[in-house]
């Protein structure tokens, strides 16, 4: 029917002729169903006048011929012009519409569609989104194509493979589909934050209740900062509580802290109990002090834990740290007393005190320490993290080398809640 591809835009309007080639219509609109990559044409619209309408069945079009489409039956059934669940009509659901290109990882608006044979059938395979589509539509191929030619224009495409776009729901009013966004689930969280800031805060939200928890935290902690508060003010609070569980301490104690105070009271509220105390005790040090920069997730050892203890107790907590690279020696009162490298734990005697092999001379900054003298430490040793000690000695976070990056790249922005009385 169409072996070198043709745009939605020169099939709109054209004539709909039945089996004794007498006008029925024309071309209101054009169906797919969505369940293949690379989507099906399964209805056509035909606009007849006077206000109404009819789909009918894409296989009982006999052909197109001479730009007409030409039905075996020699009727239509007057109806509801409504496809069916997982089927959409391009031209009122996706053209002009935003859609994903998740292979460019950006967010764009479908000029046009392009629908070409496959073995099976005549299949949706790219949007154009680019101005050769939006120029085809306006003044039709013929004219855009001599206009082009007039003014000394190269007109390119600019197509998407359709195996390469997510749908968005917001931008499907019309259409009775869910979208499971399972492409654009499979992209980085950083790409997907890119992605995700580009898009309205119904659809924001709509991603984020389809994510798990532990995915959506990711992702949060990489969107811009008034992108996450306006997305957990949106989110049902359950949900907003599950992902500040999953995000760091410190990036939940920053998010919390951007929200109204009753908001926040709120969602700590609902979150595990160690996960909410970990996150008051972050919000009460001032927010341009180490005590405001630093995470509580580290690791930290007794110095009378063999290397063989160390090694397995290791393997045990590493995923709930924020970084292994440095292994701190603390005593029984919690104080800071040295720290191990993971080579000079691997390599030691199994049955080796770490306080042995460790490093007792720890460069640390005191929790009232400013951003500028950490980034100093950081960047005379070469560190990925700082440990920080309160007024004891005790160790209670570290600080890493991101931390201080997104200080240089950002203002700072934890608020400390006010406590009412």
């Amino acid at each position: 029917m169409f072996p070198h591809g043709v745009f939605l835009s020169e099939l709109l309007g054209r004539p709909v002729l039945d089996d004794q080639n007498q006008r029925i219509g024309r071309v209101g609109d054009i169906g797919v169903a969505l369940a293949d990559p690379f989507p099906k044409a399964s209805l056509l619209k035909i606009e007849i006048g006077g206000g109404k309408s009819a789909l009918v069945e894409w296989d009982d079009i006999l052909a197109f011929e001479n730009g007409a489409f030409k039905l075996r039956s020699p009727r239509v059934t007057l109806g509801p012009a409504e496809p069916r669940e997982g089927e959409v009509l391009l031209a009122r659901d996706i053209l002009d519409k935003q859609i994903v290109d998740t292979n460019g990882r950006k967010v764009v608006r479908v000029n046009d569609l392009k629908l070409a044979d496959a073995v099976n059938g005549v299949r949706l395979v790219a949007a154009d989104i680019g101005a050769p589509g939006l120029l085809r539509r306006l003044l039709g191929s013929k004219l855009a194509g001599a206009l082009a030619r007039l003014k000394g224009i190269r007109l390119e495409e600019s197509l998407i493979s359709w195996n390469s776009v997510e749908l968005l729901e917001t931008e499907l009013a019309g259409a009775k589909l869910v979208v499971s966004h399972e492409k654009l689930f499979k992209l980085h969280p950083a790409d997907m934050a890119e992605i995700i800031e580009d898009l309205h805060i119904k659809e924001q939200t709509a991603i984020f209740h389809a994510l798990d928890s532990e995915k959506a935290a990711e992702m949060l902690q990489e969107v811009e900062p008034e992108v996450q508060t306006l997305i957990l003010q949106n989110l049902a609070e359950e949900k907003a509580a599950d992902i500040l569980e999953e995000m760091d301490p410190d990036d939940a104690a920053d998010l919390l802290g951007e929200l109204h105070e009753e908001k926040a009271k709120d969602l700590l509220k609902r979150m595990d109990e160690e996960d909410a105390r970990e996150v008051r005790e972050l919000l009460g040090y001032d927010e341009d002090t180490a005590g405001g920069l630093m995470t509580t997730e580290f690791l930290a050892f007794r110095g009378s834990l063999t290397a063989e203890e160390t090694i397995n107790e290791l393997r045990r907590l590493s995923p709930e740290a924020e970084t292994i690279y440095y292994l701190y020696v603390v005593d029984e009162h919690g104080t800071l007393i040295g720290v191990l490298s993971l080579r000079d734990l691997i390599v030691a005697a199994p049955s080796t005190p770490i306080s042995e092999i460790m490093i007792t001379d720890v460069i640390k900054v005191d929790v009232d320490a400013s951003p500028e003298e950490i980034a100093e430490i950081i960047n005379k040793y070469d560190f990925l993290a700082v440990p920080v000690v309160n007024a004891q000695g005790r160790l209670v976070g570290i600080v890493t080398v991101d931390d201080v990056f997104d200080l240089v790249l950002t203002p700072p922005r934890r608020r400390r809640l006010r406590k009412k009385s």
